[in-house]
């Protein structure tokens, strides 16, 4: 009785020290539960659902739950419930040895769940325990005998691989004593006939049982089987209340494939799942929930979290959304910039079979732009875009070892990876293919080979494709056979594609074979014509003599002359051969006011100047000038050109582009003007003048001009030429003053004081001309190479 009293006065002692000591364990432990319990636990306080494996807060369950089991001795009635649900928070954390402690102590107090945990570490040889299916099928008995249905489906999992009968007599077991475990497996063993009668009416009773105990496999399948009508009538709406279940109770998977179904009728429902979904790491639900809020679908528009979305996305192993969460934070849309965080995500979208990455994963790596440069990594990812159907990974494939980046030169790579983006509708490809089939580089000439794929080109709409099938015709390449017709078919068109020199072979075959298609050398002005206007000077040239000769049209002198003129001012070959050019050219000059002449003369002895004394390092001179900007740019409108004359400042147009000159071996030691402002004006305002001039009549070599302009303004003699408002004192002087422009250039030249000397016409001539300036496109003077 003494003992009992102070036993009892001790207690009351305690409690009286701390009061809240019952209560705060009991806090905890619920605490605890809730984090990281499992249902099937006896233990588990009414009203808390359990919590899925996957959806564990390993962090904070690991914390409050590890508290409280240290504290926990076996005459504490939760203590095995507790360590187990430490143990399962550890375990979901990765955290297996330190789980293995607090299960065996759970097991040792008879827990069944601890049985099961343990069984699936020697299962799978989780941790640094090995890998023991003799000892994990124990374990799983003893929780299956012990009342844990989680623990017989487990065994009958393990036991399948061996008995199939034995598992589903398992399963179907499982399913009986607690419906929810052990129903999927028999449903899916009914349905497959494994093990069992293939039968779905019984597997849809095990998957209906399954799923209305919050089964989230079974409710699933059962939405699969409605959804595809397989064994049962398909029936959509039906599926779609089954996949929402299935998303209810856990399963990823069916939240996005809910959210599918509903994403025409009921956007707002179908995020509302996705964002469901992905909140349980399913990568295809982050990825919708990404396209929603770039699509401003059910939800506001949010780059932002259209960003955070794919990322998620590539994160949880959709992993075609990481192209899309790169390609954000490559350019940072939606998220700050980050070049590195890209290729990472370029990278593992790559290396797990999503072939859009691999290219841009390539890429950078090949030129080092994130940081990493690998142009041996980065041409194997160019490879792998290849193998998964990235037409253009075979193509830059392809490219790259024609000249060998990533790799040593290898024709024989080059043209099978062409060959392979020319069977993937690469049009481009087919023509590399040709190309480097025909060229003899590190391999032998295949004319048959090279005939078919410009063939495929062709066919797939490759103007310069049609252009050589047509060629090929006419030189019988690769034994096929000389056929005026389709000759003519092919270069039609590749004319009708926009390749010009297509519309005058058109033209030469209808003009000159003209018997084989109707309408024959009459149709040759419709395509001699186009191809004239587009700067083609022989056709130009050939237009003139059907005008001229009244072949396959009524002839016009008035139309010759003025396809004459175009055929010069193209550069017309075959106009300079025969001198027409030169006739046209100085035939217009005569006829132009005496300031316009004084100006078109100066500029062409630039011109000379500029062409013989001009270098690669005085071009770079120039460019670094340009750059810095030094001098205006001269603005496209040049309607006005005496306004242009009176203030050549407005008149500069330059650019930069080296110059090769064609005397390489030769050496010079140049010095350079000493006023580049003035060259430049005057080389600006020779643009200018000269593209005018040239409307009307074309360029011709800079160096006769000396001895063939001053024709103009002298007769044999040195009589002045007789035109108005010029006169012989007049015509002195002005040739005087260009006496003086031309040897203050080359006083210039030879001064040490300047680094600047000539004028470097670029692309920017075909690009002007592109926006509107055609005449640009087909005048360049000699010079410009």
């Amino acid at each position: 009785m003494f003992f009992k009293f102070l036993l009892a006065f001790f207690v009351s002692g305690v409690l009286a020290l701390f009061p809240n000591a019952s209560y705060a364990q009991a806090g905890d432990t619920e605490q605890c539960f809730s984090l990281a319990g499992i249902d099937l636990d006896p233990n588990l306080p009414e009203g808390l659902p359990g919590v899925q494996f996957s959806e564990i807060d390993v962090t904070e369950a690991i914390s409050v739950c590890g508290h409280i089991a240290s504290t926990l001795t076996n005459s504490d009635a939760n203590a095995p419930s507790i360590w187990f649900t430490y143990a399962r928070a550890l375990m979901a954390a990765g955290e297996y040895d330190k789980s293995l402690p607090w299960l065996t102590k759970s097991q040792s107090q008879g827990f069944a769940l601890a049985d099961n945990g343990l069984g699936l570490i020697y299962q799978n040889g989780f941790g640094n325990t090995q890998k023991d299916l003799e000892k994990a099928e124990e374990l799983y008995q003893a929780a299956c005998k012990k009342g844990a249905v989680i623990g017989c489906t487990n065994l009958g999992r393990l036991v399948f691989e061996t008995d199939e009968a034995a598992a589903y007599s398992i399963f179907s077991n499982a399913c009986s004593v607690r419906p929810g475990y052990g129903c999927y497996w028999a449903g899916w063993q009914s349905f497959n006939g494994r093990g069992t009668f293939k039968d779905a009416t019984q597997a849809i009773f095990w998957f209906e049982t399954g799923c209305t105990f919050r089964d989230s496999q079974a409710c699933n399948f059962l939405a699969w089987m409605h959804d595809s009508g397989n064994g049962v009538q398909k029936d959509i709406s039906r599926a779609t209340k089954l996949y929402a279940k299935a998303c209810e109770f856990g399963h990823s998977s069916a939240c996005y494939k809910a959210g599918v179904q509903i994403l025409e009728k009921d956007a707002q429902h179908a995020f509302r799942l996705f964002d469901q979904g992905c909140a349980k790491r399913d990568g295809s639900s982050c990825a919708y929930a990404a396209i929603l809020y770039g699509q401003g679908n059910g939800v506001e528009a949010d780059t932002s979290k259209e960003t955070k979305y794919y990322s998620l996305a590539c994160d949880y192993e959709n992993w075609n959304a990481c192209y899309y969460a790169a390609y954000r934070l490559d350019r940072g849309i939606g998220a700050k910039k980050d070049i590195e965080k890209a290729l990472s995500y370029y990278v593992k979208g790559c290396e797990n079979g999503a072939a859009k990455s691999c290219v841009p994963a390539g890429m950078k790596l090949s030129v080092g732009s994130a940081g990493e440069h690998d142009p041996v990594k980065g041409l194997s990812y160019i490879e792998k875009a290849c193998e998964g159907g990235e037409v253009n990974g075979c193509s830059i494939a392809g490219d790259w070892y024609q000249r060998g980046q990533g790799s040593d030169v290898n024709a024989r790579q080059a043209v099978n990876y062409f060959e392979q983006a020319c069977d993937g509708e690469d049009s481009r490809s087919c023509r590399k293919a040709a190309t480097l089939r025909l060229s003899g580089e590190g391999l032998p000439i295949d004319a048959v080979a090279a005939y078919k794929n410009f063939h495929s080109g062709c066919a797939l709409n490759d103007a310069e494709s049609c252009y050589e099938v047509a060629s090929a015709h006419k030189t019988k390449l690769g034994g096929v056979e000389f056929d005026g017709q389709t000759i003519f078919e092919n270069y039609a068109r590749a004319c009708s594609l926009d390749f010009f020199a297509g519309c005058h072979e058109a033209g030469l075959t209808l003009f000159y074979s003209g018997d084989f298609s109707a309408g024959g050398r009459s149709r040759a002005p419709e395509y001699f014509d186009l191809a004239c206007k587009n700067g083609v000077g022989d056709s130009c040239y050939y237009m003139a003599r059907q005008y001229a000769d009244g072949e396959g049209v009524v002839a016009n002198a008035s139309n010759a002359s003025k396809y004459y003129s175009l055929a010069c001012i193209a550069d017309s070959q075959l106009g300079a051969a025969s001198g027409i050019c030169r006739d046209q050219s100085l035939q217009t000059l005569a006829g132009y006011p005496l300031r316009t002449r004084d100006q078109v003369f100066k500029c062409w002895s630039l011109l000379e100047i500029i062409e013989n004394y001009s270098d690669r390092d005085i071009l770079s001179k120039l460019a670094k000038t340009y750059k810095a900007g030094q001098f205006n740019a001269m603005k496209s409108d040049v309607a006005n050109a005496d306004a242009l004359i009176a203030d050549p400042e407005s008149a500069v147009y330059l650019d930069y582009r080296r110059l090769v000159r064609e005397d390489k071996d030769e050496k010079r030691s140049h010095s350079l003007i000493k006023d580049p402002s003035k060259l430049f004006q005057i080389a600006g305002l020779c643009h200018v003048l000269l593209t005018k001039f040239n409307e009307k009549a074309p360029d011709f070599s800079a160096k006769s001009s000396m001895h063939e302009w001053t024709k103009i303004f002298f007769r044999e003699g040195g009589e002045a030429v007789q035109i108005p408002q010029l006169t012989t004192e007049a015509a002195l002087s002005f040739y005087n003053s260009v006496q003086v422009t031309i040897n203050e250039l080359q006083i210039g030249l030879q001064s040490d004081e300047a680094k600047l000397m000539t004028v470097a016409y670029s692309e920017s001539l075909e690009n002007w001309a592109n926006a509107g300036h055609p005449n640009l496109n087909v005048w360049k003077p000699k010079f410009i190479k």
